[in-house]
């Protein structure tokens, strides 16, 4: 499933009144392993807290929205870590549990 899709998921069951773990329980039970973490779920339902949208484009407007406001380092940062994490998995031969 799509993020896009898990995220109508989450808004639904948040306008349901489900609280996070009703939420990610729900998840679990319905897409099993691929379905999103707790704290993604805690995430976008805190992100949706006390926010009322009534079209797909409100909702694409605010998540544009919030994303314009961090600096493009932030990203460029974030990538850099992703590739020395990568790097070091490939190094322990996909061996990246530390013992």
């Amino acid at each position: 499933m799509e993020k896009e899709q898990y995220r109508s998921v989450i808004r639904f069951l948040f306008l349901d009144g489900k609280t996070c773990e009703e939420i990610k329980t729900k998840l679990d039970a319905v897409y099993g392993n691929p379905s999103p973490s707790i704290t993604t779920v805690r995430y976008w339902f805190n992100w949706l807290g006390g926010k009322r949208f009534t079209s797909n484009e409100e909702v694409i407007a605010e998540t544009e929205a919030y994303f314009a406001e961090f600096d493009k380092s932030y990203f460029s940062e974030g990538l850099k870590k992703w590739q020395k994490r990568w790097e070091k998995c490939i190094l322990l031969k996909e061996d990246y549990v530390e013992k």
